[in-house]
């Protein structure tokens, strides 16, 4: 009887035992839950994901950058080009270089659609060394749809690889 009643004190000790092992680590289980649910709120309120792709694009924009900018062109000699390009009674009206792109936009005036349309034709010439290639990105004319009246044209050149007024930038002056 004594051992009965020793193994029955046991028994009910392993199992107390066993319970406070469960509820310790039932605890430290809604502890670990409740610091991850934590963590997930504040990586949500801070935008952490997509903070991490905006620094991602601004880096490839500054290497982009760091790339055009370690190359200079003489701008006189392209001008000259641009010039020699711009069809008989058409005039230039501004020009804007776009670095990111490695191009220049070209805006000029011309009396009638096909003068305005000559100028991306002649910057796109074979034998033009300066431009790899010229797009119009924007044409507009008095007459609308007609295509008649003054006309504005807007042609995006993109510097040629080969372009003989490109010099490399290797850090002197």
């Amino acid at each position: 009887m004594t051992w009965t009643v020793l193994l029955f004190i046991a028994l009910i000790g392993l199992i107390l035992l066993s319970q406070a092992g469960i509820s310790s680590i039932q605890r430290e289980t809604q502890k670990y839950e409740q610091q991850i649910s934590a963590t997930n709120k504040i990586y949500q309120a801070e935008n952490l994901g997509s903070t991490q792709k905006e620094i991602q694009s601004m880096q490839n924009s500054i290497n982009l950058a760091n790339k055009v900018l370690s190359q200079e062109i003489r701008f006189s000699e392209v001008f000259k080009k641009i010039t020699a390009s711009i069809p008989d009674k058409a005039k230039l009206s501004s020009l804007t270089v776009n670095k990111s792109q490695g191009a220049i936009d070209i805006t000029a005036s011309a009396p009638d659609y096909n003068t305005a349309t000559q100028l991306q034709v002649n910057l796109s010439d074979k034998n033009n060394k300066v431009f790899s290639k010229a797009d119009i990105v924007n044409i507009s004319c008095n007459g609308g749809r007609d295509k008649t009246g003054a006309c504005t044209v807007t042609v995006r050149a993109l510097f040629s690889k080969n372009n003989p007024y490109l010099v490399k930038n290797k850090g002197t002056n």
